[in-house]
């Protein structure tokens, strides 16, 4: 449990190596379409779970997936 401080070390490693990448990269304009509409689907994703409440709706366990997922009953 001492040793757990190291792990911490992983991801400021990379994050610190993603800013001086971020600093001296620019990216074409295919990377920053491709980021922008990642980030508007994740946006859409969140809201339409939050308010159609689909995280109540769609159980894996459940044998009605397809029919939750298909609008069926």
């Amino acid at each position: 449990m001492t040793a757990a401080w190291v792990y911490t070390l992983i991801p400021a490693a990379v994050a610190i190596l993603g800013a001086v990448v971020a600093v001296n990269v620019r990216p074409g304009p295919t990377l920053v379409s491709a980021i922008q509409h990642f980030a508007a689907g994740v946006v859409f994703a969140a809201a339409a779970v939050k308010s159609c409440r689909i995280s109540h709706i769609v159980d894996l366990r459940s044998r009605q997936l397809s029919a939750a997922l298909l609008g069926s009953a």
